[in-house]
């Protein structure tokens, strides 16, 4: 059966029964390259019969695999495709991998975390947690029956948390990802320019003001949706207005994305804001002007410093975009193709 690149694949809901617990996994493949072989080392080659064989073995830990129906081997990666890290070899497909076990994986699925049950023991800010069923250094009359001192959310604090042993600090959030498939709850860019996700608690934990109201904070954003964080009017990161009045605005915790970028632009974001690929060539063919250069063009995107000569839109072009390589053409679009 051929596959149109870049349709996204729900490949199968597999159950298995371990310790008397039913769990239950997903596993999602999405075409990157048709046609395509990568140049990496594999972590593992193994015969499969199936693209959703194929997709069971790149379980924890693997972002990415290869598969030739025809010679019947998966080839699964740790690391993300790159498209000049790659062969033409017919027959060959390279998908991205969005698998998951509930409640088994480092991630959470929610932006307050209360369903995590992960291993995480450290804070936003690296403090050791204090163990649930310990009273040192901090005292606490409630949730002395979680598990060890791992970070948990059992009464409704932004995201997971846990008491610190560190004296002066009595508790702090602790920085878990979301999981694979919530794309939209997680930024790709320092700034979050890509962020539109529904977070709407700042990282202290105050909640946000609409942005069509005037209370307790006048402003001029009110074009925004509902009190969602967002990364405006140069700030360094999403923000929002806060519900407290002495506390005009504050920034809020928005994690980087933990999945390999798709190839293409969405029909949700039809400017190409969360296109994070590796194409680096204009739609004439020249050359894209890396980042962190300011040669031949100058510029003011020095967050983008990271991502190489990658095309990206953190402007509101019409679709991602490159400074050049040529003196005498500033920027031009790029042929990132629609998924």
């Amino acid at each position: 059966m051929k596959i149109r690149a870049f349709d996204i694949l729900r490949l199968l809901l597999h159950f298995t029964l371990s310790s008397a617990n039913l769990v239950l996994q997903y596993y999602e493949a999405i075409p990157v390259f048709e046609n395509k072989m990568s140049i990496l080392d594999p972590i593992d080659t193994k015969p499969a019969d199936s693209l959703v064989r194929c997709a069971m073995f790149c379980g924890f830990g693997c972002k990415t695999f290869s598969f030739n129906h025809d010679a019947g081997l998966c080839l699964t990666y740790n690391t993300c495709h790159i498209l000049n890290k790659t062969v033409t070899k017919i027959g060959w497909q390279l998908y991205n991998s969005l698998s998951y076990r509930l409640g088994e994986e480092e991630c959470k699925r929610s932006s307050l975390g209360y369903e995590y049950t992960g291993k995480v023991s450290v804070t936003e800010s690296n403090r050791t947690c204090q163990a649930w069923n310990s009273q040192t250094p901090h005292e606490h009359k409630n949730f002395t029956n979680l598990i060890k001192n791992y970070c948990r959310n059992p009464d409704g604090e932004p995201a997971p948390w846990c008491y610190t042993t560190d004296p002066n600090k009595r508790w702090e959030i602790c920085n878990i990802p979301y999981c694979g498939l919530v794309e939209e709850e997680c930024k790709r860019s320092k700034s979050g320019y890509d962020y539109t996700g529904k977070v709407s608690v700042t990282k202290s934990g105050k909640t946000c003001q609409a942005w069509n109201s005037q209370t307790p904070h006048s402003h001029n954003f009110t074009s925004l949706q509902e009190n969602y964080c967002r990364t405006i009017d140069n700030e360094p990161a999403p923000w929002c207005y806060t519900m407290d009045p002495y506390k005009r605005l504050e920034l809020c915790n928005i994690p980087y994305c933990v999945t390999c970028p798709l190839e293409c632009v969405r029909k949700n974001d039809p400017k190409g804001k969360k296109y994070f690929g590796t194409i680096n060539v204009t739609k004439t063919g020249i050359p894209c002007q890396r980042w962190d250069s300011q040669k031949p063009h100058t510029h003011r995107f020095d967050e983008l410093a990271g991502h190489e000569n990658y095309c990206r839109n953190p402007d509101e072009e019409n679709g991602p975009w490159c400074y050049t390589t040529n003196d005498t053409q500033r920027f031009d679009l790029c042929p990132v193709p629609h998924c």
